[in-house]
């Protein structure tokens, strides 16, 4: 990452968009998109030729797809941005314990000033990659999914959420005192 990405993920508190992610991460909302088509057109056509049988499954199918798409496109709009974080008195040294602490399986320490941590994978998840950004008492924190040529996962369902819970607590614990966001 460079020193301009990352003061641009310092102002505007997400990752750059890059033309690799419409193929690795956004195509992925295509999928609820069509189920939410599929409902649609079930729903307009049973009630355009009044079968009355298939505005149930209809309605099932169309529900199904709203909520694919919300959870989906939330998922991954999570993955793109960073959360802030303020914690009193904030150190390099804090900081860099409380990821040692939260037990990554590779943690690196970037001369521009930032943290890569990942984890190992698991059955419901090929890896994270968390991301950790020092800004004065700020810390930006971002965990998402490693995509690399031999695994493709979008979105996880709570594992990036627990990633950034867990490195939170253990700076937490290693400053004692809250944080806000």
């Amino acid at each position: 990452m460079t020193n301009k990405e990352l003061e641009d993920i310092k102002r505007t508190k997400k990752w750059p968009t890059k033309f690799s992610d419409f193929y690795s991460r956004f195509f992925f909302i295509l999928f609820p998109l069509a189920i939410l088509a599929i409902g649609y057109i079930m729903l307009n056509s049973s009630f355009k030729n009044s079968i009355e049988e298939l505005r149930i499954p209809a309605f099932v199918v169309t529900t199904i797809g709203i909520f694919l798409t919300l959870f989906t496109g939330k998922r991954l709009w999570q993955n793109q941005t960073f959360e802030s974080f303020e914690v009193e008195d904030l150190t390099f040294e804090k900081l860099d314990k409380a990821i040692k602490k939260a037990n990554f399986e590779t943690t690196n320490f970037y001369k521009s000033g930032y943290f890569i941590a990942k984890t190992k994978t698991s059955w419901f998840s090929w890896g994270e990659e968390i991301t950790i950004i020092q800004d004065g008492n700020r810390i930006l924190v971002n965990s998402r999914p490693t995509v690399s040529a031999f695994s493709f996962q979008p979105i996880t369902i709570l594992k990036d959420r627990r990633n950034i819970k867990k490195i939170i607590m253990e700076l937490n614990t290693a400053t004692n005192s809250g944080y806000q966001l």
